[in-house]
């Protein structure tokens, strides 16, 4: 079966049309169907210059497969293969969906299906989205310059004249790309967005509407509603959408019905296509919207199961092998305890051999392995778990990493562990290693720990942790998606402030610039006045730009990076943004930076951070106590190893209650405040090997001090 199609396969009405064709044959036909698609992209080619010439590559194409049954999507792709079927091929029946008009020249067995009535819904949507969307009131309509981008502004605005009078429409039409999507970037909080897509821009750029939908969703700062079902998973939260795949159904449902054996041909009428409230669950959590403003009957897509619905079983099991060993272990001490030295170093073996979860064998106190469990039998030599795994008992442990593992780093670590317990150095070695498989990352714990005996020996056990380290991974992305929440929350407490040291330099610019325009006006204008006037611009741009600097930098988003890091330059880095904030508040920010201090290694984003949130609180803490001495001081100095930042504030110190859950989650003294930000900041600070602690001044107020290690091979 050939199906021909007027539009191109990245539109919607192409791609859903394929779809639909395709499942109807996979479900109603009781013999295997070969379904070939050809697409003519009329939209942007424009009509066809030789229809012939087409037709005599389509047959050329389809010379050893010569379709049976022919499907045309749309009135110039029917219009194609009526007016060249006698050389294309003449005996074969030809199906004519979501024709505009029917066609009356079309030979009688040729089956018409016009397409039916699509009953857009736009007005029930902005109905729907101004009761789910807090705060909403006014509609924001975004669309294009080409025919179809006129149509569906006009359906819109006369269903709002209709059944939404008393709402504001803000239109957001005929611009380019560029400047439609500047301009949904800032729209005011009290909107909604409504749009088809944009078919063609100002510049006359073509678009397929549903990939332009997507750049709308993306950029728009408010929440953004759609007209068809094939926009939903583009970033929109949903509407009454209709499915345009209906057309294509009953395209197939007719071709069915003439593969049985029924006539082909005459007009067949299609039901109006009614539109469902389908919406995207995702997009609720990014709007704040509940589920229980919902139209009734809506229909929720792309739902993810909640973290017990996906790894219940797997934490259920963790907790299970953990009271395994924690019994296990409790056997072990109670058995040492009743018995010999010599029994209880016997039941040790049997126990910990037979029991134990993971790969677990013994060795003596010369590497020489003595028993082994099932699991580290059932692993082939050589296999991921390591060079050690799967070797029988007389294997030397360090004559095969000593031999087969030269040049090998897993090998050259094991026996490094190996060397360490059985040597007396430390009583246990443990590492971590990781092994790419059929495009998948498999992770292991190596650990060898000695045993308590005589004779020495140690017990040497390999753990897959996959999914440890898999749910490991999950938290650290938690982690960076609440910390980067933090920084915009922080970011927009500060927006007054901000918005008031950005504002200075812009207006000593416009100043500057209208007076050396005068000047320039003169009949023997004075240069050199002109070019202060200049140099004062460049300062002031200067100035507001490093303003916009430190704000994207706190902005930001991405995977966190260790690097080489100077918590001084980090320092005052947020000192220069929190200036106007402390000015406001009546408060003077100090710093004592030590000078040549040795850099840490981490995150700049997530340790500048921390720095912002102890300074954030040591100015709030500041500027609500009484006294004339309103003083918060930050230093920085070098301590062995580490280096260390401490934020003293002139406040009025924690309450000996509190200290102790400072840094809980959730915990705040603000009446406003969310009890996040010092808790993240501690979380930032142990996942950089350091610590913070929270001490009261002896004269009031309160000292902060988080301490990093500094960046490896440096000395302090």
């Amino acid at each position: 079966m050939l199906v021909l199609s007027e539009c191109q396969p990245r539109q919607p009405v192409c791609r859903d049309a394929a779809a639909a064709i395709e499942a109807a044959f996979s479900a109603g036909s009781g013999t295997p169907a070969e379904l070939y698609f050809e697409f003519l992209d009329s939209g942007r080619l424009g009509p066809i210059r030789d229809p012939a010439l087409v037709a005599q590559h389509l047959v050329q194409k389809y010379a050893e497969r010569p379709p049976t049954l022919l499907l045309a999507n749309a009135d110039r792709a029917a219009q194609l293969l009526v007016g060249n079927r006698s050389g294309l091929w003449p005996q074969v029946p030809i199906i004519a969906f979501a024709l505009e008009q029917p066609h009356p020249d079309f030979p009688p067995d040729v089956a018409q299906l016009k397409r039916p009535e699509i009953q857009y819904k736009p007005g029930a949507t902005v109905a729907a989205a101004l009761r789910m969307v807090p705060g909403a009131h006014r509609l924001v309509y975004v669309g294009g310059s080409g025919p179809s981008d006129i149509s569906g502004a006009d359906i819109v605005r006369s269903q709002m004249r209709r059944q939404l009078p008393s709402v504001s429409v803000i239109d957001v039409v005929g611009l380019s790309m560029a400047d439609t999507l500047a301009r949904v970037s800032r729209l005011p909080a009290d909107t909604v967005v409504l749009s088809f897509g944009i078919f063609v821009d100002a510049n006359g750029q073509r678009f397929v509407a549903h990939e332009s939908l997507r750049q709308i969703a993306a950029a728009s700062n408010r929440p953004v509603f759609g007209v068809v079902a094939s926009s939903l998973g583009t970033g929109i939260v949903g509407g009454y959408l209709n499915d345009i795949g209906a057309e294509a159904r009953a395209a197939a449902e007719v071709a069915l019905g003439v593969l049985r054996g029924e006539p082909v041909g005459g007009l067949h009428a299609e039901a109006a296509v009614g539109p469902v409230p389908m919406f995207d669950w995702r997009q609720f959590r990014r709007w704040g919207i509940r589920e229980a403003d919902l139209p009734p009957g809506s229909l929720v897509l792309y739902r993810e199961p909640s973290f017990l619905h996906r790894y219940g079983w797997w934490v259920a099991l963790a907790g299970l092998q953990t009271l395994l060993i924690t019994g296990l272990l409790l056997e072990r001490r109670q058995r040492r305890r009743a018995s010999t030295a010599a029994e209880a170093s016997e039941s040790l073996n049997r126990s910990v051999i037979a029991s134990l979860p993971g790969m677990i064998a013994i060795v003596d106190r010369a590497g020489i392995v003595l028993k082994t469990n099932r699991a580290w039998d059932d692993h082939p030599p050589g296999s991921l778990a390591g060079p050690l795994v799967g070797r029988p008992p007389g294997t030397d442990c360090r004559a095969v990493c000593a031999t087969g593992g030269a040049g090998q780093p897993l090998a050259e670590r094991t026996l490094r562990a190996l060397d360490s317990v059985l040597g007396g150095t430390t009583p246990e070695a443990a590492f971590e290693f990781s092994h790419p498989s059929a495009g998948e990352v498999t992770w292991f714990n190596f650990r060898v720990q000695r045993l308590d005996r005589p004779e020495s020996g140690a017990i040497l056990a390999c753990e897959d942790i996959t999914r440890a380290k898999m749910r490991e991974f999950e938290d650290r992305r938690t982690l960076q998606d609440v910390a980067h929440a933090s920084r915009v929350t922080t970011m927009g407490e500060l927006a007054a402030s901000l918005a008031h040291e950005i504002n200075q330099p812009l207006a000593a610019i416009l100043s500057n610039a209208q007076a050396a325009s005068t000047m320039l006006k003169a009949e023997a204008p004075d240069l050199d006045l002109v070019r202060e006037a200049v140099e004062d611009i460049a300062n002031n741009d200067r100035r507001a730009g490093q303003v916009i600097r430190r704000m994207r930098t706190m902005l930001q988003k991405g995977e966190p990076g260790r690097v080489p890091v100077s918590l001084a330059d980090l320092a005052r880095d947020v000192l220069a943004l929190l200036a106007p904030e402390a000015s406001l508040r009546r408060v003077s920010l100090e710093a004592n930076l030590e000078a040549d201090l040795p850099p840490v290694e981490g995150d700049p984003v997530q340790l500048q951070q921390v720095v912002l949130n102890l300074v954030v609180n040591a100015i709030e803490a500041t500027g609500g106590a009484d006294g004339d001495h309103r003083t918060v001081l930050i230093t920085t100095r070098a301590l062995g190893q580490q280096v260390e930042l401490a934020v003293r504030d002139a406040g009025t110190g924690i309450s000996a209650s509190d200290l102790p859950r400072i840094f809980a989650p959730f915990f705040t003294t603000k009446p406003t405040g969310l009890g996040m930000g010092l808790a993240i900041s501690r979380s930032i600070v142990e996942a950089h090997g350091g610590r913070i602690t929270a001490e009261n001044n002896p004269g009031g107020g309160a000292t902060f001090r988080c301490r990093v290690p500094i960046s490896p091979g440096t000395t302090a």
